[in-house]
């Protein structure tokens, strides 16, 4: 049986927001952008716009899983090289 791990790739993280006030037929959406604090300059700019107040706020990632004893693994490919 294998070990593994799962870490989050540091670069890729990917911030949005999607306008979902109720009862609106509102399909603004953000992007994608590298920072929470440019979705919420986004949400208040478009709520002081049109009076929106509820956004769905997505956050993404992408994650590198390292298998213990897979030749395409990280872990395995810098250990075969070591050797």
């Amino acid at each position: 049986m294998s070990a593994w791990t799962t870490v989050q790739y540091p670069t890729s993280r990917i911030y949005e927001a999607e306008c979902t006030t109720d009862g609106l037929d509102c399909t603004a959406a953000s992007g994608s952008m590298r920072s929470i604090g440019d979705v919420g300059a986004w949400t208040k700019a478009h709520c002081q716009e049109t009076g929106h107040t509820r956004f769905l706020r997505i956050f993404s990632d992408h994650a590198i899983v390292q298998c213990e004893g897979h030749p395409l693994s990280p872990r395995s490919a810098a250990r075969t090289l070591q050797q």
